[in-house]
């Protein structure tokens, strides 16, 4: 009988001897009775001091300075305990006696097969361990740049207990970079590293103090347009470039292909005319960047010819023939009255037109930036053609008809028209031309100047015109009106005016034609006659008309003894002379007298 939690309180056996199966601890025994009810009061403890046979196997540990592994077992059994193991293939034993135990190794494959304790217990293992352990080596560090990520891959080849840790800076800041086998890769960007150290799986570290500068630039280029050089007539090609040189730039030129090397970031190139395809740049990393650049160069010489001006009549401007060579759009740089100006012509053979003005020509400059100096001055001073007339006037002095002509444009100027069917021409260098035709028919055709401009005119003239005569009589009384008359003979282009003073008192008189004048007495003083084309005639030519009325006064005949004729006596009124006809006997007589009265003695009859 005992008392211990947790088991009965009493064993029973039929034998003179009780096995009982305890384990470690302490059991107080109270007392025991046989089948006849004997007790034996015992008061006794029982101290079971052995352990059931166990084991528990850590990993094995690299140990740097043993360049073993260690693996460290934690027993419980009967001491001393036999571990039976194998390394590399070798059997081997180990006697532990504590219930920790280490046991060094080195690399290979370790079997751990079987432990016996003291008792003869035995304890199965069967555990296996491979083991390559290696001291913390940092065999080679190779570098390889990435053109895509412009970073550089770091390849690390070590040895040590895996995975291990990199220690490093990287500008100064410290980093950690993990080694999970013994070729571990890495991209580093751009900066300045140290590499400081490395710590295994065992925590185990070793110092290396390697320094690393990575410094890349992407491998880009810029490249400008071609551009024609005046003086070199080459184009100038220029690439900027970026990355990692010395850079290799190949391109096609006319179907060859050609390849250069640079150490410079800018490159330029010297292109005769032809057909370029530029196809990649690497640099010296390896990279290659593509490129797209394709042009055909086929520039020309800069060279200038043009004509003087040439007035054009339909745009009353000047027009100025260009013919170009080089490479276009060209633009003229010039002045008008003194102000800039310029004019952009995108053909080699242009027109230009250009109003009245004084113009310097200065230079012009191609689409290549090529320039060519002119330095010419060129003033224009054209007129539009224009022409106006007056009507037909009879020019007194010529005895013709004048027509006078407006004309504006550029002398000289050709007048062409038709006179009684024939053509003719006049020229003259004056804005301002007098005509004077004789009496004709005359068609007016056009007139042209100096810059071939024509205008037409289209016009006919019928010109009949007379010159100014008079011819006036001497004055004569005339009967049946009681006045003088004087006969006008008179041509030229009526109506007709008569300017005179009569008794100092001037006076007109307007005649539609040749005629009788008639004018009461007085002093008269002619002076001109005036047609209607307002020609003159100095006439001066004076009479005095002192006409009286023609009256007869006769007396009785009368028988004058003296003469032994009849008198008879006549008082006469009138102007002298006076004539006086009669019959006599069946004979005709006249009788001429000054006298206002007188006798006549007639015989018989």
């Amino acid at each position: 009988e005992w008392a211990i939690p947790g088991y009965p309180s009493n064993y029973s056996s039929l034998n003179d001897s009780i096995f009982l199966a305890l384990p470690r601890g302490k059991y107080p025994v109270n007392q025991i009775s046989d089948a006849s009810l004997c007790t034996r009061i015992l008061q006794d403890t029982i101290r079971i001091v052995h352990d059931t046979l166990k084991a528990t196997v850590d990993a094995p540990l690299y140990v740097c300075d043993s360049l073993k592994s260690k693996i460290q077992l934690h027993v419980r059994g009967i001491f001393p305990i036999t571990l039976v193991y194998y390394e590399a293939g070798q059997y081997k034993t180990a006697a532990i006696v504590d219930t920790s135990h280490n046991l060094w190794v080195g690399n290979g494959n370790i079997l751990l097969t079987e432990m016996t304790d003291s008792a003869g217990c035995q304890l199965l293992l069967n555990q296996v361990f491979q083991i390559n352990n290696q001291p913390i080596q940092l065999l080679s560090i190779n570098r390889t740049f990435h053109c895509d990520s412009v970073k550089e891959e770091i390849q690390v080849s070590s040895t040590g207990q895996f995975p291990m840790q990199l220690f490093y800076r990287k500008n100064g800041i410290g980093e950690i970079q993990i080694l999970s086998s013994a070729n571990s890769s890495f991209l580093w960007g751009n900066g300045n590293y140290q590499i400081d150290s490395i710590k295994d799986a065992t925590l185990l570290k070793k110092v290396f103090n390697i320094p690393l500068d990575i410094q890349h630039d992407t491998l880009e280029y810029v490249s400008n347009s071609p551009q024609f050089v005046c003086d070199s007539l080459k184009s100038k090609f220029e690439i900027q470039l970026e990355g990692d040189r010395p850079f290799t730039i190949t391109y096609n030129r006319n179907g060859s292909l050609v390849s250069g090397t640079f150490n410079n970031f800018q490159t330029q190139y010297w292109l005769n005319n032809g057909t370029y395809q530029f196809v990649h740049v690497s640099d010296s990393n390896g990279c290659i960047k593509p490129m797209s650049e394709f042009f055909t160069l086929n520039f020309d010489t800069l060279a200038i010819n043009f004509t003087s001006p040439l007035y054009v009549c339909d745009s009353a401007k000047s027009l100025i023939q260009w013919e170009l060579a080089g490479n276009g759009p060209y633009k003229l740089f010039y002045q008008k009255n003194g102000l800039n100006d310029s004019l952009l012509m995108s053909q080699n053979q242009v027109n230009t037109y250009f109003e009245n003005g004084t113009y310097q020509f200065q230079q012009i400059k191609d689409f290549t930036g090529c320039n060519q100096l002119i330095n010419q001055t060129e003033i224009l001073n054209f007129k539009t053609l224009s022409f106006t007339h007056t009507s037909p006037i009879y020019n007194c002095d010529s005895s013709k008809a004048n027509i006078r002509c407006f004309l504006q444009g550029n002398a000289p100027y050709i007048l062409t028209y038709v006179r009684n069917g024939q053509l003719d021409q006049l020229s003259s260098n004056q804005d301002t031309v007098d005509l004077y035709w004789d009496n004709g028919l005359y068609s007016l055709i056009s007139i042209s100047d100096a810059t071939q401009c024509v205008e037409l005119v289209a016009e006919v003239f019928n010109i009949q015109f007379s010159s100014l005569s008079a011819l006036i009589s001497t004055p004569v009384y005339s009967c049946d009106s009681l006045k003088g008359s004087v006969n006008l003979q008179v041509s030229g282009n009526a109506p007709y005016t008569f300017n005179y003073l009569k008794d100092g008192i001037p006076g007109n008189q307007v005649f539609a034609a040749s005629g009788q004048w008639y004018l009461n007495n007085g002093q008269y003083q002619l002076q001109q006659v005036i047609d209607s084309m307002g020609c003159s005639l100095n006439v001066s030519q004076n009479f005095t008309l002192n006409f009286d009325t023609l009256e007869v006064q006769l007396s009785n005949p009368i028988y004058n003894c003296d003469s032994n004729k009849t008198h008879l006596h006549m008082d006469l009124e009138g102007n002298a002379p006076y004539i006086l006809t009669y019959i006599r006997n069946g004979q005709l007589f006249q009788l001429s007298s000054n006298q206002d009265s007188f006798d006549l003695y007639w015989d018989n009859g």
